[in-house]
């Protein structure tokens, strides 16, 4: 006969003169109480002029269960072609004309079964140049 249960899994063995109970400890399932986030706000949004650089570091990261994690960097498009990712954070350095815009980059934060999900806004604007009288 086998009896289990979903917290603790026993396994009983029985003979007909003698019983005999083998139990098979297992610790408790461990609940994920939350995802991974970041410890201070992350910027986000910031404005880079053409010609400038601009780096957004990451803030440290805490779990509210200690669980590993990871960070993940999406949604770029063509802001890539002039950003550099590291493990520090991203490094944008647009050189042309033609990078100016509004671009998004995207962050996820997760941990075996949660995820947070951040944004960064980054407008690329014309060189300011100031006119001499």
């Amino acid at each position: 006969m086998t009896l289990a249960d979903s917290l603790y899994p026993s396994t009983i063995k029985a003979t007909f003169a003698n019983i005999t109970v083998l139990m098979l400890a297992q610790p408790p399932i461990k609940i994920n109480t939350g995802p991974p986030y970041f410890i201070t706000p992350l910027l986000s949004s910031v404005t880079v002029e053409v010609g400038a650089s601009f780096e957004v570091l990451w803030p440290d990261v805490k779990d509210p269960d200690g669980d590993a994690h990871t960070r993940t960097v999406s949604g770029m498009g063509s802001i890539a072609t002039f950003s550099e990712v590291k493990a520090t954070g991203v490094t944008i350095r647009p050189v042309r004309s033609t990078d100016v815009g509004v671009y998004t980059i995207g962050v996820v934060l997760k941990d075996q079964s949660m995820q947070s999900k951040y944004t960064v806004k980054v407008n690329i604007i014309e060189k300011v140049v100031e006119k001499v009288a």
